[in-house]
């Protein structure tokens, strides 16, 4: 045991009898304080909130001192310190690291949603799909680069369940979380996954019922709800995780939506914001910079009244500084191709013909690490203000699309939409950053 995950677990147990009897602020200070949980340089306070919350998350579950410490640091501490780790070394030796994988084991699904960035129709071929034996090598090799966090997505990556808890059963010391829509949760599967001891689940719920219905399919809203409830009664960690859009940003971060999620089991929750890079037409359902700014107000809020942590890709401190593709993370997509990012729907190398150093280590790769920051030292998305890094890797042969429509992105004229596309980091002006 480090001197650092000791001096976490004595930690523990001094807050652990706090929980009750300090206010926000007093519990803030001394979390901040421990070794290991902040993630990066000057975001402590959003890390630390996030902890805390786990421990008062843990606390209502009525887990044990010795189940909390477990959970700690198989959810948290783990991650960040071997991470961290490996990284050191991966740099020195290879000059590239990662923080975490992004994978895609299928693009297959059981729903067709308007929202979806990542609809079947859009790929060159759906019906490709990771093989157990290519995904079991990427996870190996991320993790010598220092990724011992995967997020699963698809598709519905739960198609493929058995192969993911063969998955998470090798890499007992990898965090996985895993998107889902919820349908294919039954009683056999949270079992399987809770078994493994290091799958959360990240449920897509996108509001009340008449509204996540009316984008989902009628029923599927009771059907995802069911899905956190089952797994946390099972044993398991779950969270919801909706698409946010300018017509449901206000109902998600209503009290009364985020109390539902409370009640149902969830420990957190993820905001992906809407966006059109997979050929999606609203494009009134962009954020804008007044939603943005009601939602940092509104997190902020939360963050303040109830016992649940909000994560924002946008608007979350724990992206500060801009966006971390290639830095920080990569996509390997169904095809086995790695994206900078799910939403990065371009590509240079596969992980059929070279190992993850390699693809990191590739002209096209450099040029993404090296993506200028603006004026406020936020470095804004690549396919957004950053565009233009990808238009000179395709003219140049680096790079391809990886997706029918891909290239389409190169050929937005309307103000309007290229001023918020994607919303990630994308928005210009001082008022637009995440600080």
């Amino acid at each position: 045991m480090s001197t650092q995950h000791a001096a976490l677990r004595i930690g523990l147990s001094a807050i652990g009898a706090l929980l009750k009897s300090r206010p926000n602020d007093a519990l803030l200070d001394r979390v901040e304080s421990l070794p290991g949980v902040s993630f990066e340089k000057g975001t402590g306070r959003d890390s630390a909130h996030f902890f805390l919350n786990f421990l008062r998350y843990g606390a209502r579950r009525g887990w044990s001192s010795s189940a909390l410490a477990e959970r700690v640091e198989r959810h948290l501490v783990r991650p960040v310190l071997a991470s961290e780790k490996a990284r050191l070394f991966a740099r020195a030796k290879h000059g590239v690291s990662l923080r975490s994988l992004i994978v895609s084991p299928t693009v297959q699904c059981n729903l067709r949603c308007e929202h979806c960035y990542n609809l079947y129709e859009i790929h060159h071929d759906g019906r490709e799909r990771l093989s157990t034996e290519v995904m079991q090598r990427v996870v190996r090799e991320g993790k010598e680069l220092g990724a011992y966090r995967v997020s699963v997505i698809g598709g519905e990556p739960l198609l493929r369940w058995r192969a993911l808890v063969e998955l998470a059963s090798a890499h007992s010391d990898v965090l996985f979380t895993v998107f889902t829509n919820g349908l294919l949760v039954t009683d056999e599967v949270a079992r399987a996954l809770v078994a493994c001891g290091n799958v959360e689940l990240a449920v897509s719920v996108d509001g009340p019922a008449p509204m996540h219905d009316a984008w989902r399919g009628a029923g599927t809203h009771a059907q995802a709800v069911a899905a956190i409830e089952r797994y946390v009664s099972s044993g398991g960690m779950a969270l919801f995780a909706p698409t946010v859009t300018s017509a449901n940003v206000r109902e998600l971060l209503s009290d009364s939506f985020v109390d539902a999620m409370i009640e149902r089991g969830a420990y957190m929750g993820y905001l992906h914001h809407y966006d059109m890079v997979g050929g999606q037409e609203r494009a009134d359902w962009l954020l804008d910079e007044r939603d943005l700014r009601w939602m940092r107000e509104r997190i902020e809020r939360i963050h303040g009244d109830k016992p649940v942590s909000i994560l924002s890709n946008v608007v979350s401190d724990l992206l500060r500084g801009g966006c971390p593709a290639v830095r920080d993370f990569v996509h390997v997509n169904h095809r086995g191709e790695v994206e900078p990012c799910c939403m990065v729907p371009f590509a240079a190398d596969s992980v059929h013909d070279k190992s993850l150093v390699e693809v990191l280590r590739s002209r096209f790769f450099e040029d993404v690490r090296g993506a200028a920051m603006d004026a406020h030292r936020i470095k804004r998305c690549l396919v957004g203000d950053n565009l233009v890094t990808l238009r000179r890797a395709v003219e140049r042969g680096d790079a391809k699309g990886t997706t029918r429509n891909a290239h389409a992105l190169f050929a937005h004229d309307d103000p309007a939409v290229t001023s918020k596309l994607p919303t990630c980091f994308s928005l210009r002006g001082a008022e637009r950053t995440v600080s």
